[in-house]
Formats: C-alpha cells, sequence, structure tokens
C-alpha cells in the first residue's frame, strides 16, 4: 500500500488554519511550552491534519475524529481541543496493519475494512498542556486530561470512514499516513486540536 498524503490544496489548507497556528503559538507562550520547527495542526471541522514545519504547511492528511463531536471532558468519546504533546510514541516497526491492544502488538494483522475497528500501526498517545482544560481536572472536578483519557492519533483499520467523524474520541489516521506522520515528529511535538 504506498502512502496516500494528501495533496496541499485550498480546500485543505485555508487562511483559517493559518490563523490557528499563530493561536497555537500565543497558547505555547502562555504554558511555557517551546514552539519547535515541527507541529501538528488538527482541524475537526475539515477532518484534516495538516504537518507544518518551520511555519510551512509540508503535508495534509485526512482523519476522523469523534462521532460525539469535540469535549473535554472523560467518558463523553469526544475528541478533546487545544494545544497537546506526542507524549509517547508508540509502534515503530510494526507493521502497517499490526493490531495493538492496550498500546501493545498482539502479533495480529487486521485487514483493511474489515470486523471491529481496531487501532493498528502506530499509536501517538497525546498529553494535554494546558491545565483545567485538558490537563488534569477541570474546576468542577471532572476528569479532562487528554493522556489519561488515552488520546491517541493511530492508525486504523476502518480506512473507508476516514474524512467522517466516527472515532470514539482518538484521531484515525490511515495506516500508511500515521507512519509516515511518525517518521516525522518526535515526541513533545506540539498538536493543537481545534474547530474553524
Amino acid at each position: 500500500m504506498s502512502c496516500t498524503v494528501d495533496s496541499v490544496t485550498s480546500d485543505s489548507w485555508s487562511g483559517l488554519d493559518a490563523k490557528k497556528l499563530e493561536e497555537m503559538r500565543k497558547i505555547c507562550d502562555v504554558v511555557g511550552l517551546p514552539l519547535t520547527d515541527i507541529c501538528i495542526l488538527v482541524n475537526v471541522t475539515t477532518q484534516k491534519l495538516h504537518l507544518i514545519a518551520l511555519q510551512s504547511l509540508i503535508s495534509s492528511y485526512s482523519v476522523s475524529t469523534a462521532q460525539n463531536g469535540v469535549g473535554q471532558k472523560e467518558g463523553t468519546r469526544q475528541t478533546p481541543l487545544g494545544l497537546h504533546v506526542i507524549g509517547e510514541k508508540i509502534g515503530d516497526g510494526a507493521k502497517p496493519f499490526e493490531i495493538f491492544k492496550s498500546r501493545v502488538s498482539t502479533g495480529e494483522i487486521a485487514e483493511a475494512d474489515v470486523g471491529e475497528k481496531l487501532i493498528i500501526g502506530r499509536i501517538l498517545w497525546l498529553q494535554g498542556v494546558q491545565p483545567g482544560f485538558n490537563q488534569g481536572k477541570d474546576s468542577e472536578g471532572a476528569v479532562v486530561d487528554s493522556h489519561d483519557r488515552y488520546i491517541y492519533i493511530h492508525g486504523t483499520n476502518d480506512i473507508a470512514n476516514i474524512g467522517k467523524a466516527v472515532s470514539a474520541g482518538c484521531v484515525r489516521m490511515k495506516p500508511d499516513d500515521v507512519i509516515n506522520l511518525c517518521r516525522r515528529v518526535s515526541e513533545k511535538t506540539p498538536v493543537y486540536i481545534y474547530q474553524v
């Protein structure tokens, strides 16, 4: 299976996305997170993940975020908004359709669009960096911690639904796309999830 990086067009990258890059930079300053040369923007509205290098778009990928929309609280099965970092990269060297359960390879290989929706290929485990919003608990004591909610960017065998909001909260990608992305990012790479 070949890498299917979407072509960079006005449909996949807009002035609104560029403004979100600047918004992310401001949040990085507030929380004291150094902005690296590489960062990721996830646009929930367009179901696109944008890989940015030196403040320029280098790749856009179709993704799937939560069927239940966006939200911060544990148990909602929603995709959390805001600034995150890649807390952990899992699966280096795994085959594109290799199945993971609880972040451990089972050694089994999934088939595209067959059976249950699985986590395959690679996992980027996200860590929120905005206290009370996507890190720790909110002002009412509800858990809003993206890491504790097990929010990942990961490969999926549900290829037919990429580009639609169908996940249980994570950001799903085609297997070859998530492998391509993993090669280009490292732990602590900023990830900004937003709507426009």
